[in-house]
Protein backbone atom coordinates (compact mmCIF):
# COMPACT_ATOMS: atom_id res chain seq x y z
CA UNK A 1 0.00 0.00 0.00
CA UNK A 2 2.77 2.45 0.87
CA UNK A 3 4.24 2.18 -2.58
CA UNK A 4 0.89 2.82 -4.26
CA UNK A 5 0.21 5.91 -2.16
CA UNK A 6 3.70 7.32 -2.61
CA UNK A 7 4.02 6.63 -6.34
CA UNK A 8 0.63 8.11 -7.13
CA UNK A 9 1.18 11.32 -5.13
CA UNK A 10 3.06 13.24 -7.83
CA UNK A 11 0.83 12.13 -10.72
CA UNK A 12 -2.20 13.09 -8.64
CA UNK A 13 -0.71 16.49 -7.87
CA UNK A 14 -0.02 17.01 -11.57
CA UNK A 15 -3.59 15.99 -12.43
CA UNK A 16 -5.05 18.37 -9.84
CA UNK A 17 -2.86 21.17 -11.15
CA UNK A 18 -4.05 20.60 -14.72
CA UNK A 19 -7.81 20.21 -14.10
CA UNK A 20 -8.24 22.09 -10.83
CA UNK A 21 -9.18 20.90 -7.37
CA UNK A 22 -12.90 21.16 -8.08
CA UNK A 23 -12.79 18.67 -10.94
CA UNK A 24 -10.43 16.34 -9.08
CA UNK A 25 -12.24 16.51 -5.74
CA UNK A 26 -13.51 12.91 -5.76
CA UNK A 27 -10.17 11.52 -6.88
CA UNK A 28 -8.32 13.48 -4.20
CA UNK A 29 -10.78 12.35 -1.53
CA UNK A 30 -10.40 8.69 -2.56
CA UNK A 31 -6.61 8.98 -2.57
CA UNK A 32 -6.55 10.47 0.94
CA UNK A 33 -8.96 7.85 2.28
CA UNK A 34 -6.81 5.10 0.75
CA UNK A 35 -3.70 6.70 2.29
CA UNK A 36 -5.32 6.92 5.72
CA UNK A 37 -6.49 3.31 5.53
CA UNK A 38 -2.98 2.30 4.56
CA UNK A 39 -1.77 3.82 7.82
CA UNK A 40 -4.57 2.26 9.89
CA UNK A 41 -4.21 -1.36 8.73
CA UNK A 42 -1.17 -2.12 10.94
CA UNK A 43 -2.98 -0.71 13.98
CA UNK A 44 -6.06 -2.79 13.20
CA UNK A 45 -3.92 -5.94 13.01
CA UNK A 46 -1.83 -5.14 16.08
CA UNK A 47 -4.15 -6.79 18.66
CA UNK A 48 -3.94 -10.04 16.69
CA UNK A 49 -0.15 -9.75 16.62
CA UNK A 50 -0.08 -9.57 20.42
CA UNK A 51 -1.68 -13.01 20.54
CA UNK A 52 0.53 -14.37 17.76
CA UNK A 53 -2.45 -15.08 15.51
CA UNK A 54 -1.43 -13.14 12.39
CA UNK A 55 2.32 -12.69 12.74
CA UNK A 56 4.91 -13.84 15.21
CA UNK A 57 8.03 -11.69 14.93
CA UNK A 58 11.39 -13.37 15.18
CA UNK A 59 13.04 -10.16 16.36
CA UNK A 60 11.88 -7.72 18.97
CA UNK A 61 10.59 -4.26 18.16
CA UNK A 62 13.20 -2.91 20.58
CA UNK A 63 15.16 -1.97 17.43
CA UNK A 64 13.07 1.20 17.32
CA UNK A 65 14.35 2.23 20.74
CA UNK A 66 18.01 1.39 20.08
CA UNK A 67 18.63 3.31 16.87
CA UNK A 68 17.74 7.01 16.56
CA UNK A 69 17.19 6.84 12.78
CA UNK A 70 14.21 4.57 13.38
CA UNK A 71 12.45 7.46 15.09
CA UNK A 72 11.73 8.77 11.61
CA UNK A 73 9.36 5.83 11.18
CA UNK A 74 7.73 6.51 14.54
CA UNK A 75 7.09 10.15 13.64
CA UNK A 76 6.32 9.65 9.95
CA UNK A 77 3.12 7.66 10.47
CA UNK A 78 1.42 10.18 12.79
CA UNK A 79 2.50 13.08 10.58
CA UNK A 80 1.19 11.36 7.47
CA UNK A 81 -2.10 10.60 9.23
CA UNK A 82 -2.44 14.24 10.28
CA UNK A 83 -1.71 15.28 6.69
CA UNK A 84 -4.43 13.00 5.27
CA UNK A 85 -6.91 14.06 7.96
CA UNK A 86 -6.31 17.78 7.42
CA UNK A 87 -6.66 17.49 3.66
CA UNK A 88 -9.89 15.52 4.02
CA UNK A 89 -11.38 18.04 6.43
CA UNK A 90 -10.28 21.07 4.38
CA UNK A 91 -11.04 19.70 0.90
CA UNK A 92 -14.40 21.46 0.57
CA UNK A 93 -12.86 24.76 1.67
CA UNK A 94 -10.10 24.36 -0.93
CA UNK A 95 -12.68 23.69 -3.65
CA UNK A 96 -14.70 26.77 -2.65
CA UNK A 97 -11.58 28.95 -2.61
CA UNK A 98 -10.60 27.64 -6.04
CA UNK A 99 -14.05 28.37 -7.44
CA UNK A 100 -13.99 31.92 -6.04
CA UNK A 101 -10.55 32.43 -7.52
CA UNK A 102 -11.76 31.30 -10.97
CA UNK A 103 -14.76 33.68 -10.82
CA UNK A 104 -12.52 36.71 -10.32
Amino acid sequence: FDLVVSTTALPLASYVRSVGIGAAKDTVRKWHIFGALDLLVPFALFPFNLCGVVYTPEQSLSFFFQHPIANIVLFNVPLAMINHFLFLTQLDAMVEADEKKKKK
